[in-house]
C-alpha cells in the first residue's frame, strides 16, 4: 500500500501552522512580514545553498502552545515541511542523504510567547519517480500564471481520489510524483510513524492500479 500524507491540526488535535519570521514575538503585518524561502512549488529540486541557510536566518514561528506541538507543520503540498527530530531522525535512517533535512536552531511557540526546545528540521522532499495514474485519478489542469506552462495537479485529498501506477516508488520510502509533485509515503515508513503515534499528520490509502 502507498499513502498521501496530509497535514492537518484535527490529525492528533494539535497546532499544524508556522511561519517564518524576524521578530517571533510580534503578529505578522506591514512592519513584521512574513519570510519566505522562495520555494517553487510546481518545479523539485534540491534547496539552494541561499535556501538551507534561510532556517538559520529567520525564526521558525509555530502558531499553536508547546503543549499543542506536533510533528509536523505546514503542508507536503507547497513543499514547505516541518517535521519534528524523531520523524527526521526516521526518514533520514530509512533513506540516507536523499532528503534535504535542515535543523532549525530558533523556534518559538507564539501563543506561548516563548522559545521552542524541542528540537524540528525543514523537510525538503526532492526525489521523484512517476506515480500516479492521470486517467483514474481526480487532476487538475492548469497553467502557471502570466502565460506559463501547463501543469497538472491532485484535486483531491479524499481517500480513493488517487489511483497509482503498478510498481510506483517501488524502493522508495518518500518521495514526489513526477509530474503532479504530490508527495507519496511507503507502507514501511508510515508503519514506522504510526508505531511513533505522530501527531499533525494523516496518511490517505491510495488506489492500487
Amino acid at each position: 500500500m502507498l499513502y498521501r500524507p496530509t497535514i492537518a491540526d484535527h490529525y492528533g488535535d494539535v497546532e499544524t501552522g508556522l511561519w517564518w519570521s524576524d521578530t517571533p514575538e510580534l503578529k505578522i503585518g506591514p512592519d513584521n512580514e512574513m519570510a519566505f524561502m522562495d520555494l517553487d512549488s510546481i518545479e523539485n529540486h534540491p534547496l539552494t545553498e541561499e535556501q538551507r541557510d534561510f532556517p538559520n536566518r529567520h525564526w521558525a514561528v509555530a502558531r499553536g502552545k508547546p503543549e499543542e506541538l506536533g510533528d509536523f507543520y505546514q503542508g507536503f503540498r507547497t513543499r514547505d515541511v516541518v517535521v519534528s527530530q524523531r520523524v527526521a531522525d526516521v526518514i533520514e535512517e530509512l533513506e540516507p542523504g536523499m532528503h534535504d533535512i535542515i535543523p532549525i536552531p530558533n523556534m518559538w511557540s507564539f501563543r506561548g510567547k516563548v522559545r521552542i526546545e524541542r528540537p524540528f528540521c525543514f523537510l525538503n522532499v526532492h526525489a521523484s519517480a512517476r506515480t500516479v495514474d492521470l486517467e483514474r485519478s481526480k487532476v487538475r489542469h492548469s497553467y502557471r500564471r502570466p502565460n506559463g506552462p501547463k501543469f497538472v495537479s491532485l484535486n483531491s485529498i479524499s481517500e480513493g481520489t488517487c489511483t497509482v501506477l503498478p510498481g510506483a516508488g517501488e524502493g522508495l520510502h518518500l518521495w514526489r510524483d513526477d509530474p503532479t509533485r504530490q508527495a507519496f509515503m511507503s507502507q514501511t515508513l508510515v508503519n514506522r510513524l504510526r508505531d511513533m503515534s505522530v501527531l499533525g499528520c494523516g496518511f490517505l490509502e491510495c488506489v492500487m492500479g
